[in-house]
């Protein structure tokens, strides 16, 4: 059995602008370098874990930087694991976008798990990019434990896929909270959640995506 630990990115200095961030790569904040702190502790404390995975995106990589400083692993960067690409919507305050977008934005509003970033990934593909990509790090990690840091767009539709839920009812459900942990166990040949949105290790020290988001 391999075990795969889902770690949302820390709270960014884009989460506290209210920014869609997408590809850009904004640095934590300092509350999300608190959170990465608390969350290296915990799952170092909870698992023993073998490899170190992480977007390329360094919000990503520095919410695991230090699990991997303290057990001595590299950090592998997996682009594959990048949050949903935003196109003409990267940098732009969300209350902005229904003004300067306002077709594809409501159907954002409406309907997310089939909308499209204006000029970026839709979450079909975003979802496909994911999926793909940790089914290539479960087979390369056999048995291992593992610790994988993403983003919280992808983590939505990664969930979607393990339970079963269509995309188009993808509003029903909710995004993980920074820096939370949900754990994953592949078993050869699928993937089952066992637990999703871990956050007592943060110690109340908890951030998340506003509504309508």
């Amino acid at each position: 059995m391999t075990t795969i630990l889902i770690v949302r990115h820390g709270f960014s200095e884009s989460n506290k602008l209210k920014t869609f961030t997408g590809h850009i790569d904004a640095p934590l904040s300092d509350v999300g370098v608190e959170q990465a702190r608390l969350t290296c502790n915990y799952i170092a404390e909870n698992y023993a874990v073998d490899k170190v995975y992480s977007s390329d995106l360094s919000r990503a990589v520095n919410t695991l930087k230090p699990l991997a400083d303290a057990l001595g692993l590299e950090i592998i960067k997996e682009k594959g694991l990048r949050e949903i690409y935003g196109g003409k919507w990267e940098g732009v305050a969300f209350d902005q976008l229904p003004k300067l977008f306002p077709e594809d934005y409501k159907v954002w509003q409406e309907n997310v798990g089939i909308a499209r970033c204006t000029g970026g990934e839709s979450y079909p593909e975003s979802q496909k990019r994911v999926v793909e990509t940790l089914y290539k790090i479960a087979q390369q990690e056999e048995g291992n434990t593992i610790a994988v840091a993403t983003h919280g767009g992808l983590i939505r539709g990664l969930e979607c896929y393990l339970l079963g839920i269509p995309l188009e009812e993808m509003s029903k459900t909710s995004y993980v909270q920074n820096a939370s942990i949900s754990v994953i166990e592949y078993d050869g040949q699928k993937f089952t959640l066992k637990e999703r949105d871990i956050v007592k290790h943060l110690n109340g020290l908890c951030t998340s995506m506003g509504k309508g988001i």
